[in-house]
């Protein structure tokens, strides 16, 4: 005590004295983490559970070589839902071959695209504060083929949690029946396994809003595949955004506007190795010639933390192709550090020598001229001069009608382009009702005009950073140039 009076001006006592004082505070406001019964009371009642309470009184425990145990406590002294009690004592060589699981008759599954959750509360009871625990759940038809619908280890800490897990099947699984596991043979360890349920809530809900409600990882759904080409709505399945960004009401595609696309890529899984890996920043500005300026910045995270930057400034007519008069591009790759890369860069001056004959537009220029488009407006066929730099002629610019795509819960009509033609991928653009582009498509990769843009970018921009200085320390610590 008359250390701390004596010392009491010392600026790291005051930060203890304040803390203690605060810390009961904090610790009230923090918010209430919602029980599961508290999440399922807010949605629709679930078609089917998979999991009776006889099963869930005699798991079904195997542990390879008998490298393991399983002790049941009975909900009765549990209370409310048995706990399981389980060691593994030896890693087995498959993960799998340890681990509780059961089963469903034939005739007793869910269907593709079902949405089923999957939730359990575990912890890891191994001595040492710092012991983690590892388990796997799984959810596959039966018998082969077995279309597994979860993916990805969860990580236990000492403390109770609550593991919400969703599941969406890519093929029936009703005939076979299903085996829903928790592998639990990825290590050494103690833990402790309670409540567990498997619900399926059938195609009554979206998928996507039913992760978010119920707190799943995107990332533990299982390799379902997309399956068919994108589109506005399955992009918003697929959790590429929350949702695009409101056209102001004074928005005019002939005027003065900014715009910033997130560059999102699919690697052919809902849910799976997708990326933002990019922006493209568009600014349009009008002359008074009846032309106007179109600013084009284009920034690509590639792999070890390099940057592609593309810069274009062109100035264009405002005609159906809003076709470019001159421009300047340089294109510069930046390699961890932000430095230039030698050998790397380039600089180019339109119109190029031996330009197409006949009307001509950039790739980044029909981002500007299709939201000056009507459905009535005549498009001749053009080249297509991509990167602004490689020509591509035959190509065509074709109204594709109204639609209407499902958006954070309700419908949004959209109208959309898609450009076809010779060597290159088709392009379908999507314009709101304002006549603003907000999707752009081609093959796998999609432009998004979404307020998260940045903050996905960077987080991409980081996280690869990141595993690059991780690498490049491992490298140095093992004497690898």
């Amino acid at each position: 005590m008359a250390w701390i009076l004596s010392n009491l001006e010392a600026p790291s006592v005051r930060r203890i004295l304040v803390l203690t004082a605060i810390l009961p505070w904090l610790v009230l406001a923090a918010p209430k983490r919602p029980t599961i019964d508290e999440i399922l009371a807010k949605l629709p009642a679930p078609e089917a559970s998979y999991i009776s309470a006889e099963q869930l009184a005699k798991p079904g425990f195997q542990a390879k070589d008998d490298k393991g145990s399983c002790v049941v406590v009975p909900a009765a002294v549990a209370g409310g839902a048995p706990t399981y009690r389980i060691a593994v004592t030896e890693k087995p060589e498959k993960h799998w071959e340890t681990g509780l699981k059961w089963s469903t008759p034939k005739g007793t599954g869910p269907k593709r695209d079902d949405v089923v959750l999957v939730t359990f509360e575990a912890r890891c009871t191994d001595e040492g504060k710092q012991a983690k625990g590892q388990v796997r759940p799984v959810l596959r038809r039966s018998v082969k083929p077995y279309h597994t619908a979860l993916g990805g280890s969860c990580v236990l800490g000492k403390s109770w949690q609550r593991l919400n897990l969703v599941a969406t099947p890519s093929a029936d699984m009703v005939d076979d029946g299903i085996l829903v596991g928790l592998n639990l043979g990825l290590q050494v360890q103690k833990v402790e396994i309670r409540d567990i349920r498997v619900l399926n809530f059938g195609k009554k809900v979206s998928r996507a809003q039913f992760i978010k409600a119920v707190g799943a990882s995107p990332q533990q759904g299982g390799n379902r595949a997309v399956g068919q080409a994108l589109d506005p709505g399955m992009l918003w399945e697929m959790a590429a955004f929350a949702d695009f960004t409101p056209t102001p009401g004074d928005f005019k595609a002939d005027g003065t506007w900014q715009a910033t696309y997130g560059i999102f890529t699919c690697h052919g899984y809902m849910l799976k190795a997708n990326k933002h890996l990019g922006l493209l920043r568009l600014e349009r500005t009008p002359r008074d010639d009846g032309t106007f300026d179109l600013k084009v910045t284009q920034t690509i995270q590639l792999d070890a933390a390099m940057r592609h930057v593309t810069e274009l400034v062109a100035q264009c007519r405002a005609d159906a192709l809003a076709t470019p008069i001159s421009w300047t591009l340089t294109s510069r790759f930046l390699d961890a550090h932000g430095e230039p890369i030698p050998d790397l860069d380039a600089d180019e001056k339109g119109p190029l020598p031996g330009a197409a004959a006949g009307p001509a537009t950039g790739d980044w220029c029909l981002f500007e001229a299709v939201q000056r488009l009507t459905p009535q407006t005549q498009i001749p066929e053009f080249s297509l001069l991509e990167g602004m730099s490689v020509v591509k002629e035959g190509q065509r610019l074709a109204y594709r009608g109204e639609e209407s795509h499902q958006i954070a819960g309700e419908a949004r009509e959209f109208r959309r382009y898609v450009q076809i033609g010779h060597g290159v991928l088709p392009t379908n653009y999507w314009l709101d009702a304002r006549g603003r582009l907000q999707l752009v498509v081609t093959h796998s990769r999609a432009y998004l005009l979404i307020p998260e843009a940045v903050a996905n970018y960077e987080k991409y921009s980081q996280s690869q950073l990141s595993r690059y200085r991780k690498k490049s320390a491992q490298r140095q610590k093992q004497g690898v140039k």
